[in-house]
């Protein structure tokens, strides 16, 4: 399997990570949030 090129993976991360702050921010706002959580919550959409 040839490696992905950095863009494409950038595009593939980003509607995770906006859909995993929209969740994070509306349970616990946006000040309580952390750049884990968001990066987790990425993780767990790239899963779903």
């Amino acid at each position: 399997m040839a490696a992905k090129h950095r863009s494409a993976m950038m595009e593939e991360t980003r509607p995770k990570l906006i859909v995993a702050g929209r969740k994070a921010f509306g349970e616990q706002g946006f000040a309580a949030t952390s750049m884990d959580e968001l990066t987790a919550g990425a993780k767990r959409e790239s899963l779903a």
